[in-house]
C-alpha cells in the first residue's frame, strides 16, 4: 500500500513540475477533482468534462442540498419522482454491488420517517437516504475518461477523491522492437 501512494505522490509531483501542464482542478460531489494533461487541450474539450461534471454534481451530490438526490432524500411527504438516467442507473448499481458484496457495500445513510415515494413509477418504502457518492466518482470518472478517450487525447490522469484512471499511449516503435527481439531470442539468434 505505501508504494502506490509514493508511486501517486512522484507522478503527481513530476507531472507538476512544470508550470504549463496543462489542469482541470475543481469541487464535485463533496470532493476535490484534478485532471491532468501532457499536452495542452483544446478549451472545447475543458467545457466538455465540466459539463459532465456539473451535470453529475446536480444529479448525484449529497453535499449540493439542490442536487436531485438531495431533494428526494428530503422530502418530508409521499412524493412522485422520475429519476433520470444518471441517478437511475447509479442506483441500480448500487443495489447490485450491494448484493454482490452481501450487503458490506450500502448507500443507505440515514433512517427516516417512514414514506412511501413512488419512482419511476415503482412504489418504494422509503426508512433511508441514499448516499451514492462511493459509486457516483467512479461514475463520473469513467465518463470523463471515455470523453477525453473521443476527443483523442493519448495521455492524461483523472483523480476524483482518490480514485484515479490513467491513460498513456505506447509508441508503437518501442513494442515493435520489443516483439523482434523476443523473436530473435526464440529463434536462437
Amino acid at each position: 500500500m505505501r508504494f502506490n501512494f509514493f508511486f501517486l505522490f512522484v507522478f503527481f509531483f513530476f507531472f507538476n513540475i512544470y508550470s504549463n501542464t496543462p489542469t482541470i482542478r475543481g469541487y464535485s460531489l463533496g470532493t476535490k477533482y484534478n485532471i491532468i494533461f501532457k499536452k495542452k487541450i483544446k478549451n472545447n474539450v475543458k467545457k466538455k468534462i465540466e459539463k459532465i461534471i456539473k451535470k453529475t454534481n446536480k444529479n448525484l451530490s449529497n453535499y449540493n442540498i439542490k442536487s436531485k438526490i438531495s431533494i428526494i432524500n428530503e422530502c418530508k411527504k409521499e412524493s412522485a419522482y422520475k429519476l433520470n438516467k444518471e441517478i437511475n442507473f447509479n442506483l441500480i448499481s448500487a443495489i447490485k454491488f450491494k448484493k454482490l458484496t452481501n450487503k458490506n457495500f450500502n448507500v443507505d445513510i440515514k433512517k427516516n420517517k417512514k414514506k412511501n415515494i413512488l419512482i419511476n413509477s415503482l412504489l418504494v418504502k422509503k426508512k433511508v437516504k441514499k448516499d451514492l457518492s462511493a459509486i457516483s466518482k467512479g461514475y463520473v470518472l469513467d465518463k470523463i475518461k471515455k470523453k477525453i478517450t473521443k476527443e483523442k487525447i493519448k495521455h492524461f490522469l483523472i483523480e476524483i477523491g482518490g480514485e484515479i484512471k490513467t491513460k498513456k499511449k505506447k509508441k508503437k516503435k518501442k513494442i515493435e522492437k520489443k516483439k523482434k527481439k523476443k523473436k530473435k531470442k526464440k529463434n536462437g539468434q
